[in-house]
Parts: C-alpha cells; structure tokens; sequence
C-alpha cells in the first residue's frame, strides 16, 4: 500500500492522516474480487494515534452493487422547524 510519506507502509498503520477507507476498499477489490452482493467482511488493522498512542482497530466492509464500503457510524440529516401556535416544533 505504498512506502512513501503520507502511506501506511510508510510505518506500517494508518492514522489521521493515512484513512484506512482510502486504502482498504482497493485491497478488498484486489483480494475478494468475487464478493457477493451483501458479502461483510471485517478488516482489522494497526492505526497510530498521537494522542493515545498506538492502537488495533477494525470496521465492517460490506459489497454492495459492486464495491466494498465501509460502515458509516454517522449519517447526514438535517432537522426542519416550523412555527405552529407561537412554538417552533421539528416537522
């Protein structure tokens, strides 16, 4: 996954500044070429980080119309408000 400044063979984890989502969906393609719609596999790798230090962490890839994606913890929504008898209440 490359050695270079900026790669995580660079020190062999991701962090930060390496995101992992930016490498594991490649290396998932290149390994599981034949995942099946639905297919989860879970990905578990070193990340470095400079407040705690070095760490294990995983996440849950999931083969959906033909890539691996990984799960998303937040979501983006939004929230609408409308005035009803003085009062601003969500619609």
């Amino acid at each position: 996954m490359g050695t270079g400044s900026g790669e995580p063979g660079q020190y062999n984890n991701f962090s930060s500044s390496v995101s992992p989502n930016n490498y594991l969906p490649t290396f998932l393609e290149l390994n599981f070429p034949y995942g099946q719609e639905g297919q989860e596999l879970v990905v578990i790798y070193d990340y470095y980080s400079s407040n705690s230090g070095p760490q294990r962490r995983g996440n849950l890839y999931t083969f959906v119309d033909g890539m691996w994606n990984a799960y998303e913890s937040t979501i983006e929504t939004s929230l609408q408000f409308g005035f009803d008898n003085g009062i601003w209440v969500p619609r």
